[in-house]
């Protein structure tokens, strides 16, 4: 891409319509390949022969206990829990970059919460059901506010949400504040109803165009949250 808005604003399409493909071709691949070294890392750490037993004393446990944690702590278990799709830490070491990437945003995007997934059972079980609520089937829709150039090649674009908290909920958010301390009222309207924008990072490649770094934090991707409104007389 010729700048950065023009980058973070295909990535913006990319993500309306869950081309998660799409949107890791548009990263660096420097970033890309760190990304998935980090993956690697994590999953498939380096026994330590550093470690002091006197840091972590033993505690005791009960069998089940036990297998829980063993279970929990299985760099295989914790890995598919973070990517679905891949069976084994051979196939994720195989994989080329892009598509390592592409998975993860999968995996923490709204559309996994849709398929059948197994998941552990403090997990959400819940599935999402299209017809339930339109605004569930959806990805949020960003604009850009501004962009900032740390560098001559790295440029920090800053967004939000097109629509603000009052406008994309006006019926939970707005009984909300119609029920809300006065100085509650008052910030959130000061504000314009909205909350801290966010920002994605771009290097400059050295061709001159533009790509996005690829990082854990993108697009607030591994911090997938889902709110739940309803009204208390409900059944």
């Amino acid at each position: 891409m010729e700048n950065p808005r023009q980058l973070v604003h295909a990535a913006f399409y990319a993500l309306k319509s869950r081309d998660y493909n799409g949107l890791a071709s548009l990263c660096d691949p420097l970033s890309l390949a760190s990304f998935k070294q980090e993956m690697v890392d994590e999953y498939c750490p380096a026994l330590s022969t550093a470690d002091d037993q006197h840091t972590h004393p033993p505690v005791e446990l009960s069998e089940e206990e036990y297998a829980e944690l063993v279970d929990v702590l299985d760099p295989v278990a914790r890995m598919q829990s973070e990517f679905p799709t891949i069976r084994s830490l051979d196939q994720l070491i195989s994989m080329d970059p892009i598509a390592v990437f592409a998975t993860w945003m999968y995996a923490s995007s709204a559309a996994r919460f849709q398929d059948k997934t197994p998941r552990r059972p403090w997990e959400i079980s819940s599935e999402w059901k299209p017809g339930e609520d339109q605004h569930r089937d959806s990805e949020p829709t960003y604009a850009i506010i501004g962009c900032v150039f740390a560098s001559p090649d790295i440029a920090h674009v800053l967004y939000h949400n097109e629509l603000s908290a009052l406008e994309s909920s006006p019926g939970g958010y707005g009984k909300w504040l119609s029920e809300a301390l006065p100085v509650y009222r008052d910030f959130m309207n000061a504000m314009h109803h909205r909350g801290t924008p966010s920002l994605i990072t771009c290097r400059r490649q050295s061709d001159g165009s533009w790509r996005l770094v690829a990082r854990k934090d993108f697009m607030s991707a591994g911090t997938l949250g889902v709110t739940f409104i309803s009204d208390e007389n409900e059944p």
